[in-house]
């Protein structure tokens, strides 16, 4: 049996395995930015210049947005353009004094000649009134400093609360359930998520739920925590993810759930910035106090800057007065920002926040009974404790069978970095349930997968099990590309894989196929397409190949391009996967994982095609059986029936 002392032994082995990861992500930063000069870190995507402030603005939380644009017009050639992601910190600067005088930043958006920022200060400096400005990615360190301030705090807790829940998560200590707990069947759930309610509602410690793709785990957990809140005051809901966070705060918002998101609000969507704290804090009926005393603040701070260096004792004694009723201001604005802020988070049912987010100062000293985790398969594990230290339960929920938490470090990988709390604690019995009826997709679609990942213990909801684009269409077909020629080719500055061929092949397909809808007047079933591929450099080619075909516009307008990462979480009506490799050796890099497939394929609802090259991928025994699995329910096809000569 595990003692304590070996608990804490193996958290603190984390902390080297997050250093290590950390120490490969600054070493690609310091290399694309610090080594560089800006014209060069310019050329790599790491920052824009010069750009000149057009506009400024407060958004409904009260924060100073600045929307700049390119004064050399839109950015062109850079390899990395896509570095500039809403969410992104950034510094703004002067270009040609980048150490006098800078502010910081997160990206609200940006598009080739104009970037927004959500700016880290109160009002405009004139420095910023200049041209020649200079946006600069930054890296941002937070998550982990956090990470091991927890592993540290999870230590070293002598709560006694704490201490069972670290022997029960990491030693062998058995989980308590209540069965006595009074509880009502969810009319609105099937059984399995009923069940799922009920081991969360007898949960004393610990529970998962474990929601394969289009079992409702969302639905379940919003249930849950409604269930919750008829005995708790207040749960604490968090995931890895701001897009996690904000679907899940949007979801319990619809039931009228009083929710605050905790978090810079250039990181949320559109839909959830009213729930957001900034924006109830501006919304306060004492916020207009808050307000005036800043202004006032800032007033005298201008009054107090028109006096120059060369002035007698009399006018620098009146500067200090009015510096000091500034800063009196100011504090007294600050006391006022945080007894609203107090009162707002008092009054909230449900607080949400990425994993990293529940260190923020404005929840930093609150505990609660419950505490959820969304999407905790995809969470480093000491990510997970930064939430799990206000805790005296916790709620996981997730697929470890879906895309893992991204790990660069082999370090890390072979320290075991990449394995999350999740999958630990879904090795114990009786802690956690699958969610089994899935109402996305075709049973042809799902099929695969659940003989994969699931056991084949899942099965399609009657309304979705036979739903098609129109009825003499394949659900699934695997259209191979062996014999054709196709070969793969790697971008040279990322090293990204890609494959022309298969590119045009699809474009050639899928205009095929949209013929064949509209001939059979079901375009009303294809409200959206999908174009997945594990590569970026085929994300690119193929979006470039739409662009110049001659699909019809409305089709390009439905139609999303992307990873599978950037998949995780959406469903579209029909999917295409561009799995890309075509090789004399065999090798599918990417591919290999598996998980990723898993995404992929379960994004569609009545409609998936996958490319691919049999003799190259059925060296992975995986696809090897996803390729018998097509031809045994005819949906294997041949690329020269879709190739033009």
């Amino acid at each position: 049996m595990k003692t304590i002392n070996e608990i804490n032994k193996e958290l603190a082995n984390l902390i080297p395995l997050i250093n290590a990861e950390k120490k490969i992500e600054v070493d690609e930063f310091v290399q694309k930015v610090n080594e560089q000069p800006l014209t060069e870190q310019r050329r790599n995507g790491m920052c824009r210049f010069p750009m000149r402030i057009t506009d400024q603005l407060f958004n409904s939380g009260e924060k100073l947005l600045v929307k700049l644009i390119s004064e050399g017009g839109p950015e062109e050639g850079n390899k990395n353009g896509n570095l500039f992601k809403s969410g992104r910190t950034v510094k703004l600067f002067q270009k040609d004094f980048p150490e006098d005088e800078f502010v910081t930043g997160v990206i609200n958006n940006s598009e080739k000649d104009q970037i927004t920022l959500t700016l880290n200060i109160d009002s405009m400096q004139d420095w910023m009134m200049s041209h020649g400005l200079c946006v600069q990615l930054v890296f941002d360190n937070t998550s982990y400093k956090e990470m091991e301030n927890a592993i540290n705090q999870f230590i070293e807790s002598e709560d006694e609360r704490l201490i069972r829940l670290k022997a029960i998560l990491y030693g062998d200590m058995t989980p308590d359930f209540n069965e006595n707990t009074a509880f009502i069947k969810d009319l609105r759930l099937n059984e399995r998520q009923n069940q799922a309610l009920k081991l969360i509602n007898d949960s004393q410690d610990v529970a998962v739920v474990h929601g394969p793709p289009g079992t409702g785990k969302t639905t379940t957990l919003v249930r849950a925590i409604i269930m919750t809140l008829k005995t708790e005051k207040r749960v604490l809901v968090c995931a890895p993810s701001n897009a996690a966070v904000d679907l899940i705060t949007e979801k319990l918002a619809s039931f009228f759930v009083n929710v605050v998101r905790i978090g810079q609000p250039a990181r949320v969507t559109e839909e959830v910035l009213n729930h957001t704290l900034d924006y109830k804090i501006a919304s306060h009926p004492n916020y207009k106090d808050i307000k005036m005393l800043r202004r006032r603040a800032d007033e005298f701070r201008r009054m107090a800057g028109k006096y120059k260096r060369n002035f007698g004792p009399e006018e620098r004694h009146q500067r200090t007065l009015l510096y000091n009723e500034a800063r009196s201001l100011t504090e007294e604005a600050d006391n006022l920002a945080y007894y609203v802020s107090n009162d707002i988070i008092n009054k909230a049912e449900v607080i949400t926040c990425t994993l990293v987010g529940a260190a923020y100062r404005e929840i930093a000293d609150l505990k609660f009974r419950t505490v959820f985790i969304d999407e905790a398969a995809q969470a480093l594990e000491p990510a997970c404790l930064i939430p799990i230290l206000k805790a005296e339960r916790i709620i996981l929920a997730g697929d470890h069978f879906q895309l893992p938490p991204t790990v660069k470090s082999k370090e890390a990988i072979k320290g075991g970095l990449n394995k999350t709390l999740f999958e630990k604690i879904m090795t114990k019995s009786n802690v956690s349930i699958m969610l089994n009826e899935q109402y996305r997709m075709n049973k042809m679609i799902m099929q695969f997968s659940n003989m994969e990942f699931y056991n084949s213990e899942l099965f399609a909801n009657a309304n979705c099990q036979d739903i098609k684009v129109f009825d003499d269409d394949l659900a699934l077909e695997f259209v191979d590309t062996a014999g054709t020629g196709f070969i793969e080719k790697t971008e040279p500055k990322t090293f990204s894989s890609y494959n022309e061929e298969e590119a045009s092949l699809i474009i050639n397909y899928l205009k095929s196929y949209i013929d064949n809808v509209e001939l059979m007047s079901s375009m009303h079933h294809v409200s959206e397409i999908g174009i997945i591929s594990p590569y970026k450099a085929q994300v690119e080619t193929i979006a470039k190949y739409l662009k110049e075909s001659d699909i019809p516009d409305y089709i390009k307008a439905i139609t999303t391009i992307d990873t599978a990462d950037s998949f995780q979480g959406r469903e579209k009506d029909v999917i295409i996967i561009s799995m890309v490799r075509a090789n004399d050796k065999g090798e599918i890099g990417f591919l290999n994982d598996t998980r990723r497939m898993n995404v992929a394929m379960t994004r569609a609802k009545r409609k998936l095609a996958i490319f691919g090259d049999s003799a190259t991928i059925s060296h992975s025994k995986f696809y090897d059986r996803l390729i018998t699995f097509a031809t045994e329910n005819n949906c294997y096809r041949s690329a020269f029936e879709f190739m033009q000569f």
